[in-house]
């Protein structure tokens, strides 16, 4: 691997690296990730489990020998969320990874968690007492697995390993070249359905985290006028836009016009935001005028109020507020999301741990929010931290936005949602250190 992998890149004022560019060395050990995920799929449609144990193999080499690369390999798995592991625990092959590398971090990489930490452990306590209440067996204990891979080991890895932010910047690239792969399939099928054996939500879902980080890449280019890579970052933004569009994945699509409008409203790049416009909506309108009636009128029903679709989630509110009703201080247990389709993640949260409950899970989102906003202002506008910090908000609220729709807690985007986080928990880190002359 090359050695500038592991050197820090200077990320405040006035010593800041501008440069958007890739190494050979960084070209190489992309490559190395994106062989690793080509085998891993390659495996999953012989045998799951093969691709589990591969995926698991190179995770613990990863994790031995050069963990910053670890970054990479979790988040380029991500748009595979196949389970590959067997018995109770659901596990894809991002997160074998994520759990394999972040044990690491966990043990002996010093994770920088405060102050998010906080109420994740004021969350997981009262989760613990509403189970206490009312235990779902098998549920619970898949809830608090899944809860435990996203709010711990992720925070913990990217929080770790991310202090030096050019190991997270390959990862976010790392993750985008497996996405845009995906919607270049995505394209010639025709949109719609699955895509190897992926529902189209995941792939949807995937696929906006993707966009948006093009979408920011881009405006970091620009910023700083590399107009090579700014030319390249908007023709994968297009590329990933039309696969996200032929997802047709409605919260998706909501998810994308949240984070990127978090981007513009955080970089007050409005005027560039109007230029990706100019290029992408005339080419979805296309696209809309290209696919059969059938299709248009899914997408037209987003709309509808007598909908299937919106049917259906009024009733899994109405579920929701049933089970919420039987204990509105702290839930009817966790596992709920398990045993029903859990289509409003505040409702469920309200459902599953009470007022109390909704309560601590929002505070964890709004103090990761007011870190990344705060620390913002130490943090030069071109440089890959101010990057890491804007996409922890928009990935973070994009998908708080998607899981009022649709499945919060499922495998695949929120992977990427909560690694920013922990990465953006590091960056002050580093800008501390670049002004300590000691």
């Amino acid at each position: 691997m090359s050695q500038a992998i592991a050197q820090p890149i200077a990320i405040t004022l006035p010593a800041v690296s501008i440069d958007t560019g890739i190494g050979k060395g960084e070209w190489r050990q992309l490559r190395l990730v994106w062989f690793a995920v080509a085998v891993a799929a390659g495996l999953i449609a012989i045998n799951p489990m093969l691709a589990g144990v591969w995926y698991a193999l190179i995770s613990c080499w990863i994790a031995a020998t050069r963990p910053r690369a670890g970054l990479a390999l979790i988040l380029a798995g991500i748009p595979l969320p196949h389970n590959v592991s067997p018995g109770l625990i659901n596990l894809s092959i991002a997160e074998v990874s994520l759990v394999l590398v972040g044990g690491r971090a966990l043990l002996s990489a010093r994770p920088r968690m405060m102050p998010v930490i906080l109420p994740i452990l004021a969350y997981l306590l009262i989760c613990v007492i509403s189970s206490l209440v009312e235990f779902r067996g098998k549920s619970a204990v898949t809830s608090f697995v899944q809860m435990g891979v996203y709010l711990i080991f992720a925070l913990a890895t990217f929080s770790a390993y991310g202090r030096e932010v050019r190991p997270v910047l390959l990862a976010l690239i790392a993750l985008v070249g497996v996405s845009s792969t995906l919607a270049v399939m995505m394209i010639f099928q025709g949109g719609g359905g699955y895509l190897f054996g992926i529902h189209k939500n995941s792939i949807g879902a995937t696929t906006a985290t993707s966009t948006v980080i093009a979408v920011e890449m881009f405006f970091r280019s620009k910023a700083a006028r590399d107009l090579v890579w700014t030319r390249r970052w908007l023709i994968v933004t297009l590329i990933l836009s039309v696969g996200l569009f032929l997802s047709f994945s409605r919260g998706a699509w909501a998810s994308t016009v949240i984070a990127v409008l978090v981007i513009a409203v955080m970089r007050r790049e409005w005027k560039s935001l109007f230029q990706v416009g100019i290029v992408i909506v005339p080419v979805m309108l296309v696209g809309f005028l290209l696919i059969n009636d059938r299709l248009q009128e899914y997408i037209l029903g987003t709309v509808d109020t007598t909908s299937h679709s919106f049917g259906t989630r009024r009733a899994n509110a109405e579920i929701a507020m049933s089970y919420f009703d039987q204990n509105r201080l702290i839930g009817a247990g966790l596992g709920l999301r398990k045993e029903n389709d859990a289509t409003n993640i505040v409702l469920f949260t309200l459902a599953e741990t009470g007022v109390l409950g909704l309560l601590a899970f929002l505070t964890i989102h709004i103090t990761a929010v007011y870190v990344a906003f705060r620390k913002r202002l130490r943090v030069d506008v071109r440089s890959p931290g101010f990057t890491i910090l804007i996409l922890s908000v928009a990935l973070l609220l994009g998908r708080f936005g998607h899981g009022l729709v649709d499945h919060y807690w499922s495998r695949g985007a929120i992977t990427a949602a909560w690694a920013l986080v922990g990465a953006a928990l590091a960056v002050p880190m580093l800008a501390r250190a670049k002004r300590d002359p000691r």
